[in-house]
């Protein structure tokens, strides 16, 4: 619950302060970003590349680091009357080789999508309904320099250097959450909306595993993933825009709480331990139009998949591509 408490005043300390930043914008900013009737979309396409070679380093290992990348961010807006529907995908793919392994492994995987189905009683707010997907593209592999033994649930030993733990597409978690929204500032400087309602989470994992190693044992232990199914309520809040100082800033930070009334889990554990967090924050710096300083900060638990908080944080230099949108 403290950490929880943590990452929503987090998100509302970032709301504080970009609206401070950019007042006078936001005060001179059309209504809307997308407010004519119609189709309004946008797609980039984002590649990163870096390479760093020691020798002879305190510190450091001989050899060569190499970490390549991509991404795709985009959607699109659909305005007709008091109807609005969203649609957005973000996928990223990184490898990173390393002196170590000397052979490029995945270092992120990730893939979303999320339509949204809102009507708009007022300005303001109004009923909503949103299905989303999350999940890896690619397999995930535990590797290591030399062969080592892997212990399975089941007691079977593997003795290699490249252990297989997930296929593609797994886990893939589907989402679905109906309710009212708020959205009190729509604009190019600001915008914030607040979902709230019930929900439902799919999430399929049976086949995978995680590294949940023992100490006290020899070998690396693997603890096979489960599927599971929860119903609960659900809030959701996204905080967007685009900020211009000496250079154009975009930033983005969403927290989504799932507390799952109805649920399968087998330790019996209650509602409130089992709620899921998803939180991401996104800051970019526009060097030029085609390259961008960025970093990522990713906070997810999911207890009944991995009862640990997942903390990913991600800082690059991208060159980007515009296809679509401005």
């Amino acid at each position: 619950m403290k950490r929880i408490l943590i990452l929503t005043i987090l998100l509302l300390t970032t709301s504080v302060f970009a609206s401070d930043i950019i007042k006078e914008e936001v005060k001179n900013a059309p209504t809307k970003v997308t407010s004519k009737d119609g189709f309004h979309s946008n797609l980039s396409i984002s590649s990163n590349f870096i390479f760093a070679n020691s020798k002879d380093v305190i510190g450091q290992q001989d050899g060569t680091n190499i970490t390549i990348g991509f991404a795709s961010k985009g959607g699109f807006t659909y305005l007709k009357g008091a109807n609005e529907v969203l649609f957005n995908m973000n996928i990223s793919e990184q490898f990173t080789r390393t002196p170590e392994l000397e052979r490029f492994i995945k270092s992120s995987d990730l893939a979303k999508f999320d339509t949204s189905y809102l009507y708009h009683v007022s300005s303001v707010w109004g009923p909503f309904a949103k299905l989303a997907l999350d999940t890896s593209l690619l397999p995930g592999y535990s590797e290591t320099k030399d062969k080592v033994n892997y212990k399975l649930p089941d007691g079977l030993i593997k003795n290699t250097k490249s252990m297989k733990l997930v296929s593609s597409l797994q886990p893939m978690i589907i989402k679905e959450t109906v309710g009212l929204f708020y959205r009190p500032i729509d604009k190019k400087a600001i915008y914030f909306q607040v979902n709230a309602g019930a929900g439902t989470i799919q999430t399929i994992a049976d086949g995978g595993y995680i590294v949940k190693n023992d100490d006290a044992t020899p070998e690396i232990d693997l603890m096979e993933l489960k599927s599971y199914n929860e119903l609960g309520s659900s809030i959701y809040m996204d905080l967007h825009g685009t900020i211009k100082t000496m250079s154009v800033i975009d930033y983005k930070a969403t927290l989504e709480l799932m507390t799952p009334f109805l649920n399968d889990d087998p330790q019996k554990r209650a509602a409130g331990e089992l709620t899921n967090i998803d939180f991401n924050l996104t800051l970019s710096s526009k060097i030029t139009s085609w390259l961008s300083l960025n970093y990522e900060l990713k906070i997810i638990k999911k207890p009944q998949l991995l009862d640990k908080y997942q903390i990913q944080n991600t800082l690059m230099i991208s060159l980007n591509y515009i296809l679509l949108g401005k």
